[in-house]
Order: C-alpha cells, then sequence, then structure tokens
C-alpha cells in the first residue's frame, strides 16, 4: 500500500472552566501552514505451507515506513479574555518498522491426550528518526472570538537539542502456547514468551548531542487458562497473563521511560444463544505500571506509577432474523491511577466507564443475477471521560449513528465489492478526546461519506 498525503494537522478546540469555550465547534485556532505532508508505505507478505495431516508452518513478513514533515500552532496559555498563546513547532520525522515471524501450529498425542500447539518465534525492528525540529517563541496576539490569522509565523528556528532524535528498538521473542485436552469438557491452557529486547536512543546536534538510552534486558512472560465446557452450546473460562512492551517515548528534554508492564485476569462465558447468534460476557481485572501519556504540553509526557482497570464486557453477535445480522457491545471499565504522586486515586484519561454500540445489517432481497446488496447502520455510544491525568476536566458522552449499503458482485471472475459509508449520520457535534490539555481538545469528524471499491484475486 502505497499513500502520499497532505491533511490539516488541527489542534482541536479549547476548553475553559471544564467546558467548551463559547466560539464556533468547527472554528481552527491554528494556522494554514499546520498540516502534516508525507509518504506512508506498507508490505505484508504471509505464506503457509501444510507440513501433514495435522502440522501446518505459516511465515509472516510486515514492513512499513512513514516519512513526513509536520508544522503545528502549539497553545500555551489562555487568558481571562480570550488570547491564546501559540507557538510554531515542526519537524521532519522518518519511522520504519519491520516485523517477521514464523509459526508452527498442529496437533499432538501426548499420553492419549490432545495438545493444540503453537509454537513460534517473532522478530521486530523499530527505527524512528526525528531530524530537524522547530521550536519558534511562543507570541501573543491571537484572540479565539475573534481570530486574525497570519500573524503567527511558519516553525523555522532549529532546536539543537531537540533534534536528530533516533530511537531504535529491537526485540525478538520465542513463545509457546498449548491447548491441553484434559478430557471432553476441560481444557488447560499453558504458555508462555520469552522476550529480549535492546533500545537505544540519541537526541541532538553536534556538541548538543547526548545518549539518552542504552539499554537491554530479557523477560519471561507467562500465561495460563482453563476452560470449562459445559454443553455444546456454553463455554466457562478464565485466564491469567502478563504483558510487558518497551516505552519509545522521549521528552524534550531528553527524559526517557521504563517499560509498560501489566498484568491481567479475566474470566468468562460464551454462550449460543441460536445456531448463528453468539453471546460472550467477560469480566476482567487489569494493572499496569509505567504508562505514559500526554501532558499537553509541547513534548513532554509522563508515566503513572501504576494504573488498574476493573470491569464487564457483553457482546452479542449473528443472525437474529432471516436476512438480518446483529453487532451489539457494552462494556463498563473502572479505571484508577493507583500509585503516583500527583494523581493517586484519580481516574485514567481518556478513559470512558460506559461504552456502547448496536449495528444491524439486512441482507436485501434482490434478484441474484444483479448481485448481493446489504444495508445497515447503528449508534455507538462512549461515556464521560477525563480530559487529564489530573481530572480537571471532562468531555461529555457522546451517541453517533452510522451507516452503510454495499454491493458484491462478481465481475470477470473476480469477487468485486463496492460499499458507501456514512459516518456520522445525523452530524453530532462531540469531542472525542483530549491530548491532556484544555487547549487541546479535539473535535469529532463531521458526517463524512465515503466511496469504496475492491476487488479479490
Amino acid at each position: 500500500e502505497y499513500n502520499d498525503y497532505i491533511s490539516p494537522f488541527d489542534r482541536g478546540t479549547v476548553f475553559t472552566g471544564g467546558h467548551p469555550a463559547n466560539i464556533s465547534y468547527d472554528k481552527r485556532l491554528d494556522e494554514k501552514w499546520s498540516n502534516t505532508v508525507g509518504i506512508s508505505e506498507t508490505a505484508t507478505a504471509r505464506f503457509e505451507y501444510q507440513l501433514s495431516d495435522d502440522w501446518k508452518t505459516r511465515l509472516t513478513y510486515g514492513w512499513n515506513n512513514d516519512r513526513y514533515s509536520l508544522s503545528i500552532a502549539q497553545p500555551s496559555t489562555l487568558s481571562s479574555s480570550g488570547v491564546l498563546r501559540r507557538q510554531a513547532n515542526g519537524g521532519h520525522y522518518d519511522y520504519e518498522t519491520r516485523y517477521a515471524s514464523w509459526d508452527f501450529i498442529g496437533k499432538q498425542d501426548i499420553l492419549g491426550q490432545q495438545h493444540d500447539l503453537l509454537i513460534g518465534a517473532e522478530q521486530e525492528d523499530s527505527d524512528k528518526y526525528r531530524g530537524k525540529t522547530y521550536r519558534n517563541t511562543a507570541q501573543n496576539g491571537f484572540n479565539i472570538f475573534s481570530p486574525v490569522y497570519g500573524s503567527l509565523a511558519e516553525p523555522s528556528v532549529v532546536s539543537a537539542a531537540n533534534s536528530n532524535l533516533s530511537n531504535q528498538l529491537t526485540s525478538s521473542s520465542l513463545y509457546l502456547k498449548d491447548n491441553w485436552h484434559l478430557n471432553d469438557r476441560w481444557i488447560l491452557v499453558l504458555g508462555g514468551r520469552y522476550q529480549h529486547y535492546d533500545q537505544y536512543i540519541k537526541q541532538g546536534l553536534g556538541a548538543s548531542r547526548v545518549t539518552n538510552l542504552d539499554k537491554n534486558d530479557d523477560v519471561f512472560l507467562p500465561m495460563a487458562g482453563l476452560v470449562f465446557k459445559v454443553n455444546e452450546d456454553l463455554s466457562l473460562y478464565g485466564n491469567y497473563s502478563r504483558s510487558f512492551v518497551p516505552n519509545d517515548d522521549v521528552n524534550d528534554d531528553g527524559t526517557t521511560f521504563d517499560p509498560e508492564e501489566g498484568r491481567s485476569y479475566e474470566v468468562g462465558a460464551k454462550y449460543a444463544l441460536a445456531p448463528e447468534l453468539n453471546v460472550n460476557l467477560a469480566v476482567f481485572d487489569i494493572e499496569k505500571k509505567n504508562v505514559v501519556t500526554p501532558t499537553g504540553v509541547t513534548g513532554v509526557s509522563e508515566a503513572a506509577g501504576k494504573v488498574g482497570s476493573q470491569g464487564v464486557e457483553l457482546d452479542v453477535t449473528g443472525r437474529i432474523a432471516e436476512r438480518w445480522d446483529m453487532i451489539g457491545t457494552y462494556a463498563y471499565t473502572h479505571t484508577e491511577v493507583l500509585d503516583d504522586p500527583s494523581n493517586k486515586g484519580n481516574r485514567l484519561s481518556q478513559a470512558p466507564k460506559h461504552t456502547a454500540s448496536l449495528y444491524l445489517t439486512h441482507h436485501l432481497q434482490i434478484p441474484s443475477d444483479l448481485g448481493e446488496w446489504h444495508a445497515g447502520g447503528g449508534a455507538r455510544y462512549v461515556g464521560e471521560r477525563a480530559g487529564d491525568d489530573a481530572n480537571t476536566f471532562y468531555m461529555s458522552s457522546y451517541t453517533v449513528a452510522d451507516a452503510f449499503l454495499r454491493w458484491d458482485v462478481p465481475m470477470a471472475g473476480y469477487k468485486t465489492r463496492l460499499q458507501l459509508n456514512v459516518d456520522n449520520l445525523f452530524d453530532k457535534q462531540y469531542y472525542p478526546s483530549s491530548t491532556g490539555s484544555q487547549l487541546q481538545v479535539n473535535v469529532g469528524e463531521p458526517r463524512t461519506a465515503r466511496l469504496s471499491a475492491s476487488i479479490t484475486f
């Protein structure tokens, strides 16, 4: 996939006193030159070979490269009279990621019991480079109630200390998973991943160049689970796992962060309500430490000591009537900062307590020589979210409706699909997220129509 793009880089709107400022919803508070210009390339390949009736091998490779230049009008303060202080910032970026895995998947009888096995190796290399980085002097003179554009010049002042950032991360893993069929009803799941990583970060031009991080480590991540088949329609399960992700964030002052580590417990049930209608229910408890979040200040992030989330998830998917399919979801999630000198006891920013969605698809009864026609739509609900880690402001809940029309038809012997999507059908105004500041609150996408075509061969 090749994508040559240019798109506005909009920091969104501002809140005052915990509420949206009294300005037009679609008013931009940046400049015409605030945009991202770049080229993104992605390639993936997958090869499978059947070794025997019970075993197969699979090779997977992925590559991504994103080269772009970024210019932004970064807000920093807002006066009581509506004067927004802004700073012209920018940079040139080159991000490349390479991924490869080799898996062996199969079934093996050991002492009369079936084992479903996954044995594999994985290699991932990430090279993130930021070249010249611009940090102009912040300026006043822009009033959000009566904006005059053009007073803020494009970013041009090179910051030697922040430029030439090289962030290299290499991760190698070996993993094994065994679904051990103890009998017709019980399945014991055991597995683990051994991971080694090397991370090297340098930053700065000339005499300002410093080594921020030069680190390598090894970690073992166990996982275990148990499945009980009550009958053909109902299964109960429980599992435990640990996670580990090196953090590649770097603050403007050169601060780096320890890897994010976590553990999770989950118990649940899977029930076939009808031959083509499934219900999944799960209760989970997750703890993570060193979770990095933006603060809303240019080039500054922070890591919470430990955060926790507990909740319930419910999914209902499948055929509810002839020619009618449904996808329904609901989740309740309680989040809390468990260990942090400043924000202990607060809700985790950007995390809603309640989310839900309901979408229906109808397979239209049209003569087959005209292809297959499908129409559908539904709505998604997102509850109130804290806008920053300090919980100084909140973004209101919202519900957005979407719809689609799809046509599947064979053309020249190939499966062809033409689809029209309309997102935010009723042009709802909402605020989906923030960057950790009342001065950078994202506005929701307006009503958007997208027409896409695909051919499978």
